[in-house]
């Protein structure tokens, strides 16, 4: 889902520097959510996970 909201991103003409933010964010939320899941902590892992969410999003948000 991820790749395909940046592959929309680019087609409606958002800026580069926009999606290479989002996607910077969205990877450091991925590594933190695998630390966090390895460490048992479940509401950080939460947390971290609905910035992954919100990085999915983000590039429909900005398209429109």
């Amino acid at each position: 889902p991820f790749a395909a909201s940046m592959l929309i991103g680019i087609h409606a003409g958002v800026t580069e520097d926009t999606l290479r933010q989002i996607g910077v964010v969205f990877v450091i939320a991925r590594i933190a959510y695998g630390i966090l899941y390895i460490a048992d902590r479940h509401v950080l892992r939460s947390v971290a996970w609905f910035i992954g969410l919100g990085c999915t999003l983000a590039p429909y948000y900005f398209a429109f």
